[in-house]
């Protein structure tokens, strides 16, 4: 399992509302991380879960995805 479907299968079946995600692997070049997180969000708007609140941190090299998520 990749580390983006790691994540989908965190946000869709984890009991936790609230998130932080090391997602600098996810992606080759830092202007793709939007298109990334779209997927992710697209995958687990289909389990019925909505982010209602995300923020990008970038640290470093590393590029922390902050997230609080709503079951529906």
């Amino acid at each position: 399992m990749n580390d983006k479907n790691k994540i989908i299968y965190e946000l869709l079946f984890s009991e936790e509302e609230e998130f932080i995600f090391e997602i600098s692997s996810l992606f080759e070049f830092i202007e793709d991380y939007k298109e990334v997180l779209d997927e992710i969000v697209k995958n687990i708007s289909k389990g019925r879960v909505k982010i209602i609140k995300d923020v990008i941190e970038v640290k470093g090299d590393n590029i922390f995805w902050n997230i609080k998520i709503n079951r529906i």
